[in-house]
């Protein structure tokens, strides 16, 4: 086995050790990274909370004790060290450790592809006309998303075990259903008007919920109008959509500890106006 001798030495893998080796093995350096313990440091690992809370007791004994230069007479701070340490162990409890925090990467361009099955997707429709002016239709659509499990994003390279070459992308969608339902009334003088509700289930379990491509259980209500004369047509239709409160709980966490839970809410409005001319 041939040893090499490193061209730079980083001691500590805390947010500043795990750039600049980073950075000097983007440069082409042979890179050495030493560490006594986890990856990332205190603030990922054990959280900076007693540290920070301390500095904070000393700052403001440092601040009471210059009011007198402008003018704000107090007695002397006095420091209790017991309440101190409460202190200490409340914020603790609020930010656990074990937390992996991925420090803030310089920027980088790298080339990277993914690739995502297509869903089986069924749909069916029916068509009814009990009369010419009346038109009454149903469909439903049938998408089974659970081919898209989990994704990988393939990168031409990685960083080390900052950020790995494959990242895999977990999704882990549901199958789900979407329900349309509607009516259309035809005139003599070329109008006609259209109403139509929709349903579609929710896609996206709770374990795996994610903002980014945030989905309930909608409803939608459409109304529209239009005429056609000739070459000529026009339509206008107005459709309002919502969802109940959505209570997302026990998501899983991301790197930075946090979580999808909450309360997700879905209202929308939309107009939509159309003209042609046929040829």
């Amino acid at each position: 086995m041939v040893s090499r001798k490193p061209d730079a030495l980083v001691i500590g893998a805390g947010p500043a050790g795990a750039i600049a080796a980073l950075c000097a093995a983007d440069l082409g350096a042979h890179t050495v990274l030493v560490t006594r313990d986890e990856f990332g440091g205190m603030a990922a690992n054990d959280r900076p909370v007693p540290v920070r809370v301390l500095s904070q007791a000393a700052r403001l004994i440092r601040e009471a004790r210059q009011l007198c230069q402008y003018g704000v007479t107090v007695s002397d701070p006095v420091l209790d060290y017991s309440r101190l340490l409460a202190r200490v162990r409340e914020n603790h409890r609020a930010f656990p450790p074990g937390a992996t925090i991925v420090p803030a990467l310089p920027k980088q361009r790298v080339s990277a592809e993914v690739e995502v099955p297509f869903p089986l997707n069924v749909v069916f429709g029916i068509s009814y006309r009990p009369t010419p002016k009346w038109n009454r239709e149903f469909n439903a659509d049938y998408t089974d998303w659970s081919s898209l499990d989990t994704v990988t994003i393939k990168q031409a390279r990685g960083f080390g075990s900052l950020l790995p070459k494959n990242i895999p992308a977990v999704l882990n969608w549901q199958p789900a259903w979407y329900y349309k339902v509607g009516a259309t009334r035809y005139f003599d003088n070329g109008w006609w008007v259209s109403a139509g509700y929709i349903y579609s289930e929710n896609a996206l379990p709770n374990a795996d919920y994610t903002p980014l491509t945030g989905d309930e259980a909608r409803h939608w209500l459409s109304i529209g109008t239009g005429f056609k004369r000739g070459r000529y047509d026009f339509d206008i239709a107005y459709q309002f959509g919502i969802a109940p409160d959505h209570m997302v709980s026990g998501s899983a966490p991301s790197a930075t500890r946090q979580t999808a839970d909450g309360r997700y809410q879905y209202l929308s409005h939309a107009l939509l106006a159309t003209t042609g001319m046929h040829f």
